[in-house]
């Protein structure tokens, strides 16, 4: 309308043009590099920039390191590491009579931690089965489902202690030569019993220090070597996914390895599935060749999850996420604003872990905190 009555549109008109034509730029060539409006942090230009994004983002010294899970996260949309450390951008829950995805996934671990704990305190007499009753009651007290709650609360409780007792009962019939040693125990926070561990994207790099905490870890009989175990509520990552783009589980692993004094490490992920049938990745039969290759990718892991705290350090946050879908549940989404349909060549469903769709969609609102808006 400015410009048909002869006069020029006001300044910020022609400042959001710009933005936009940024914008659309780097998403509709999925090879553009990021802009300042797409998800790069110019460090280079203002000290203070790299100074915040390093505390924020946090790694660089042992005192306050980065949790493990943000690399994952960085490694599926560097973008959703930005709104959460940076922006501390929150998704707000609605409140619902059914237990969230969230919710479940914290129960089913205080569960299986109860459980594990009770069965690993009998003494060496109590027969097999009143030990799976010890777990069971113990994961029953741990969920307090005695307590007042709506009868499809205690319906989903019901269901997280049979998942419980599931994997207790598989422990106690299929040990594989492992006894449990120890649960939720965490390193790299203040009040972890162990210490941050250090990694490095190459020898002459300097290391970045992260945090995590281990939902279970089995030590052989001989002490020798330990096994990590992780929790999953829903799938577990593909082959191709662990070491390289999930790096919780070798992660954990090493600390652990380092922790306990052992020779060696190995990981499990553990979820149960429809009718308490447990299923283990990777599996016992894997193939030598793969097996090889999944050790080689474990390895590689430290490696890669430092590149990755790296490319975040140089103010690399492009909204660009490994899996379309992953939008769904991210806390960002309404900060990126990425497209619903755009050109892609990044999408990789095969190295990425599947994701369970939530039972409703819920609009997500991100809130920023005035003071860091």
């Amino acid at each position: 309308r400015s410009l048909a009555a002869g006069a020029l549109p006001a300044p910020e008109i022609f400042s959001r043009i710009t933005v936009e034509q940024e914008r659309r730029r780097f998403f509709s060539d999925p090879h553009a590099a990021a802009g300042p409006f797409s998800g790069h942090v110019d460090v280079t230009a203002r000290a203070d920039l790299a100074v915040g994004l390093a505390r924020r983002l946090g790694g660089a010294t042992a005192e306050a390191p980065v949790a493990v899970t943000a690399l994952d996260r960085a490694a599926s949309c560097p973008f959703r590491v930005f709104a959460e450390r940076v922006l501390r951008a929150r998704r707000v829950d609605a409140i619902d009579d059914l237990l969230s995805p969230k919710e479940r996934g914290i129960l089913a671990h205080t569960a299986l931690h109860a459980a594990f704990e009770a069965e690993r305190d009998a003494p060496p007499s109590v027969p097999r089965e009143a030990r799976l009753a010890l777990g069971r009651d113990a994961a029953a007290r741990a969920l307090e489902l005695d307590a007042p709650a709506s009868p499809l609360r205690k319906d989903a409780k019901r269901r997280v202690l049979d998942d419980a007792t599931a994997a207790l009962t598989h422990h106690l019939d299929d040990p594989g030569g492992y006894v449990y040693a120890l649960g939720e125990v965490g390193f790299g926070a203040r009040d972890d019993a162990w210490p941050a561990l250090a990694i490095r994207a190459a020898p002459d790099h300097a290391p970045v220090y992260v945090e995590g905490r281990l939902d279970r870890v089995d030590r052989s009989v001989d002490g020798r070597t330990v096994r990590v175990v992780d929790y999953k509520t829903g799938l577990a990552p593909s082959g191709r996914a662990i070491g390289t783009t999930h790096f919780q589980l070798p992660l954990y692993a090493d600390a652990a390895r380092a922790a306990l004094g052992a020779e060696r490490s190995e990981i499990v992920y553990l979820s149960v599935r429809p009718g308490g049938r447990i299923e283990l990745t990777p599996k016992a039969t894997l193939p030598a060749a793969k097996r090889a290759a999944l050790e080689a990718q474990i390895a590689e892991a430290p490696k890669r999850a430092a590149e990755v705290y790296e490319r975040l350090a140089d103010g690399q946050f492009p909204p660009r996420p490994r899996r379309a879908t992953s939008c769904v549940r991210c806390d960002a989404r309404d900060l990126c604003r990425r497209p619903a349909v755009i050109a892609s060549a990044l999408d990789d469903d095969a190295d990425a872990e599947p994701e369970a769709a939530p039972a409703e969609a819920q609009p997500a609102d991100a809130v920023l905190p005035e003071a860091d808006a």
